[in-house]
């Protein structure tokens, strides 16, 4: 609600970072929770899966970094995806 307000009173970036801190919260409390309570193997379809989001993020920093980064890099980015079980 406060955002709501923030908006109508011209207080855009207020409102902005409260959403977003908002969701900061929603997303990392449940995520915390859930790996307490996840068994932590380290197999082989995890480490490749770990190995292909630390190569896509550092693509992408490199491509920030330079000011490089286009739709077209953005969707060549190398994606992880979860392994099926």
């Amino acid at each position: 609600m406060n955002a709501l307000i923030w908006v109508r009173q011209g207080k855009t970036h207020l409102a902005l970072a409260n959403i977003s801190g908002a969701m900061m919260i929603q997303a990392t409390i449940p995520s915390g929770i859930g790996l307490l309570f996840t068994p932590w193997r380290f197999d082989r379809p995890l480490l490749l899966a770990g190995s292909a989001t630390i190569g896509a993020v550092i693509y992408l920093h490199l491509l920030l970094r330079n000011g490089k980064l286009t739709p077209g890099r953005l969707v060549g980015a190398p994606r992880s995806t979860p392994p099926s079980r």
